[in-house]
């Protein structure tokens, strides 16, 4: 099992270093943009981020996951491949253009009818166009992660991010446009990289279209999109409906504590990436491997709330000293969307059971009654309670959906998990963040050490309550030892 572990760790690290790059760029960049981008600004680029995530969908028809699907129905066929990757291509292109000049020709119409404050024009014309470069990635990086090349996937991901955050700056610092720059060097970016996505993709197709691939996958992939919308409403509609019932600025504020937050979904996300093909290579090789999945959710619970601690802890500190002032109110969002990251934290360790077992039938309406409740609460409770109530429905809308994930998850493939050791975990997460949160000094630099130093509280307890196993004690005490034997052998190497 360790050696498995090993592998699951190396890839998540692989793809974590990868997505978390850009997000210390885009942290470290955090004084400039609250300093040429007003709230009422950061508040447009949130919502029309919100609107791509919606159209990102729309334009990819879930096919990425049946294309990752597929790819491994052609693995010993190489021109089938090709021939596949061929059609899917086509089709998907295709079908992009002709929805992009469809929405830019009605966008105008559409966004008066359903939006208060934004226009589409400039806004919305960009996020369409954006949207329509983005598909150029899809079969890339869909290509690099069923070959495990998580390097190749992680090269591509962070030099876009470089080139689109240097065009971001160059719009918005030096040209200052505001909301508008910023879309322009992302758009900017995505066409320069519309280049080489294309390249690969053309590299690994060959000049054939075949019908009967694109029905086969289009069966597969439309009763995605349900899901997946569902998943939008449930992660980011928030964004969409306060842009209705409070001001731009509170919008603001609140998409900046989401993104302070979000360095934890970061890592769940990387994890995850790695996990889904862990768990069907150990789940179809191994008897013992739900065994495997129950000590590896443990060991995962306690590595992201160690994670949390500090995301929730710090966040004011954080924003005292790299963002304007105005932007200060932020921090009250980031512990309760971090406790939102918890629960779908858990979900994606459960979800793949139901993948595994290709049970998804119930899955796009488990996601549906999830975001519909979050989407209820937000109508009843956004005009009242603001930015607030936004953060609590999605905890509570993720907790529901997790927990119907759960039920059926263990009807389909059953997982022995530890449960006693999970809520011991839980309950040392919880009295380590009342502890550390009654630090509160006036100096936020004091502060941050004082609260890190707080934060040692989370293994004293898991000591304390006896979380941890006498063979798990034992390889502790064992580990220096084990480490100092490496380096020698190092040394004598």
């Amino acid at each position: 099992m360790l050696v498995r572990i090993k592998s699951l760790a190396g890839q998540s690290i692989i793809y974590g270093l990868g997505g978390i790059l850009p997000k210390i760029i885009g942290f470290l960049l955090i004084p400039l943009y609250t300093q040429f981008l007003s709230p009422a600004d950061y508040g447009i680029l949130a919502f029309t981020a919100s609107l791509g995530a919606v159209l990102s969908i729309l334009y990819e028809l879930g096919i990425a996951g049946a294309v990752t699907r597929f790819y491994y129905d052609f693995l010993e066929k190489p021109g089938e491949m090709r021939a596949y990757l061929a059609t899917i291509w086509v089709f998907l292109t295709g079908f992009a253009f002709l929805f992009s000049l469809f929405l830019t020709w009605q966008g105008d119409a559409i966004f008066s009818l359903l939006f208060k404050e934004t226009p589409f024009y400039p806004y919305g014309l960009y996020i369409v166009w954006l949207s329509f470069s983005a598909t150029a990635d899809v079969i890339p990086l869909m290509l690099f992660r069923v070959r495990e090349q998580a390097k190749l996937y992680v090269i591509y991901s962070v030099s876009r991010f470089l080139v689109s955050t240097v065009a971001i700056v160059y719009f918005v610092a030096s040209l200052q446009r505001g909301a508008v720059g910023s879309l322009q060097g992302q758009l900017l970016a995505n066409l320069i990289f519309f280049i080489p996505f294309t390249l690969v993709t053309l590299r690994n197709a060959m000049p054939v279209i075949r019908r009967g691939y694109l029905n086969a996958t289009l069966r597969f992939s439309l009763p995605l999109v349900p899901h997946q919308l569902s998943g939008w409403a449930l992660s980011i509609s928030d964004r969409i409906l306060l842009e209705r019932y409070v001001s731009l600025d509170q919008l603001g504020l609140y998409s900046l504590g989401y993104r302070l937050a979000m360095v934890l979904d970061l890592v769940l996300t990387s994890i995850n990436m790695a996990w889904a093909p862990f768990f069907y290579r150990t789940a179809s090789t191994e008897e013992d491997a739900p065994r495997t999945f129950a000590r590896i959710v443990t060991y995962f619970t306690v590595l992201m709330l160690v994670l949390s601690l500090p995301v929730a802890l710090l966040s004011k500190d954080v924003l005292i000293i790299m963002a304007d002032p105005e932007y200060l109110e932020a921090y009250q969002v980031v512990p309760v969307v971090v406790l939102a990251f918890i629960a779908h934290g858990f979900y994606y360790m459960l979800v793949n059971q139901l993948f595994y077992a290709k049970k998804t039938r119930n899955l796009p309406i488990y996601t549906l009654i999830a975001a519909t409740l979050n989407i209820v609460l937000n109508l009843l409770t956004l005009e009242q309670f603001g930015i607030m109530a936004a953060a609590w429905n999605t905890v509570i809308g993720y907790s529901v959906l997790t927990i119907m994930v759960y039920f059926e998850s263990t009807k389909v493939y059953p997982v022995p998990y530890e449960f006693r050791r999970i809520l011991i975990a839980l309950l040392a997460f919880g009295i380590t963040y009342l502890v550390s949160n009654q630090v509160n000094l006036i100096n936020p630099v004091l502060d941050i050490i004082a609260r890190s130093l707080a934060m040692l509280t989370f293994p004293v307890l898991l000591l304390a309550l006896r979380f941890f196993n006498l063979q798990e004690i034992q390889g502790m005490k064992s580990l220096p030892a084990r480490l100092r034997k490496r380096l020698s052998v190092q040394r004598t190497g």
